[in-house]
């Protein structure tokens, strides 16, 4: 069984389960990491068009180098489950991300095409807990050895619904939005701007770059990395919504900026 997934941290957490978890078999793991929710899509799956979606966001980030490393693995990881697939079931573990269902819809096209074996795993919107309600982002948040209780929910995928799902994507691909989020029940095309009103109310002082970036992170349920955040913060700044109080040459996470009086 062919585990999939479409977050690096996912990929850690099924990894770690693999073994103790889930069935002990030799199986691997594969992680599709491409932030397809940003940037564009329509030559996807291009890895020269992707490269530069990925060196805009990272453009401001100290850890850029660092980011741009894994880009080839993710490509390679694409072309093994096309292969892989033809003899091996698969097993997709999808959550309400908008990465993850982008990354879902992209490859539905790819494993129609290997008439492979595919099963999905759909992580519930919330679920009761002994204090209460709990409700997670993603699948990085659940515990590895929570796992299994989920394959409960394990549900088949037709040739039909995988062509279905091939349509959605490729109509998402002709918008080529600049942006995609979950609303509604539905992956929606939308501007770029359409996180910056959440991004200001957060700036409630003169505090660095790097702080507001983790209070909007923490505070909102956006599966959106600090790379997007920052450029739309470097937008609002060329745009005078927000104010530079203190520049760093070197590092613009550094920066000190406020909110522009009216």
């Amino acid at each position: 069984m062919l585990e999939v997934c479409f977050d690096l941290s996912v990929e850690g957490l099924l990894k770690s389960a693999k073994n103790k978890f889930l069935g002990n078999d030799q199986g691997r793991v594969l992680s599709l990491a491409f932030a397809l929710s940003l940037g564009n899509i329509a030559d996807f799956p291009d890895f020269e068009s992707r490269k530069e979606v990925f060196e805009h966001l990272n453009e401001l980030s100290p850890w850029r180098d660092e980011e741009r490393m894994y880009l080839e693995k993710q490509f390679k990881n694409r072309e093994d489950l096309f292969q892989l697939s033809k003899t091996e079931p698969v097993r997709l573990w999808v959550d309400k991300t908008a990465d993850s269902l982008c990354g879902f819809l992209s490859i539905a096209e790819l494993l129609y095409q290997a008439e492979s074996q595919v099963s999905m795993v759909f992580l519930p919107f919330w679920e009761e807990s002994e204090g209460g309600i709990v409700c997670y982002k993603g699948w990085g948040e659940v515990e590895s050895q929570r796992l299994p209780e989920y394959l409960m929910q394990e549900r088949k995928l037709s040739q039909t619904q995988l062509q279905s799902l091939s349509c959605i994507w490729k109509t998402l691909q002709r918008e080529n939005a600049p942006l995609r989020v979950f609303l509604g029940g539905k992956i929606l095309g939308v501007d770029d701007c359409f996180y910056d009103h959440f991004i200001l109310k957060r700036l409630t002082k003169e505090m660095r770059v790097s702080e507001l970036i983790v209070s909007t992170l923490v505070n909102f349920d956006f599966s959106i990395g600090d790379g997007f955040i920052a450029q739309r913060i470097h937008s609002m700044i060329k745009d005078g919504q927000i104010k530079l109080i203190q520049e760093d040459a070197e590092n613009f996470y550094q920066m000190v900026i406020c909110k522009k009086s009216i």
